[in-house]
């Protein structure tokens, strides 16, 4: 599993969030806005949904260890949720789920896809990420692609794997 700079939550301000509250990307208002938009009516930011690290983890992430997946976490520390990030490849790691958190100085949300530069750190991280998948499921080949067609919405991952 592959999060970039992942939108979690919580009742509970983190530090990047407090440092980075009138962030001009996703400020304060907007991030709560935004939750109370997207989770069920009566849930609050401490919910499964916005924030798999409260109460010791969410079962989910019990689940991700007996599946045994890997996961990359991608963030930075202009990011405002950057500490929520931190805070899940730390719990991950405590549960025995093998994840590596990647985490670049500066910058902002949004940076992995408006930056060439942190596009191509990135893109390396993944096809690393990919090319291991594809020995551990014994697989003679594997086709990666991360593209955003001169458009800096419009990115697509492509992975295409022929397992023998």
């Amino acid at each position: 599993m592959v999060l970039i700079q992942p939108f979690f939550g919580g009742t509970k301000r983190t530090a990047s969030e407090l440092r980075l509250a009138e962030d001009g990307t996703i400020p304060q208002p907007i991030t709560d806005m935004m939750w109370n938009l997207s989770l069920p009516v009566g849930v609050d930011r401490d919910s499964e949904y916005s924030n798999p690290t409260v109460d010791g983890g969410a079962k989910v992430l019990d689940r991700i260890k007996e599946l045994g997946w890997r996961v990359e976490v991608f963030g930075c520390e202009g990011d405002p949720l950057v500490d929520r990030g931190r805070e899940l490849v730390q719990l991950l790691k405590g549960k025995g789920v093998r994840v590596m958190g990647h985490f670049y100085e500066g910058r902002r949300h949004g940076i992995f896809i408006g930056d060439p530069s942190m596009s191509t750190k990135t893109d390396k991280r993944l096809k690393g990420f990919i090319s291991h998948l594809t020995l551990a499921l014994g697989t003679s080949m594997a086709y990666f692609k991360l593209s955003n067609q001169g458009k800096e919405k419009n990115w697509q991952i492509i992975v295409s794997l022929s397992i023998d």
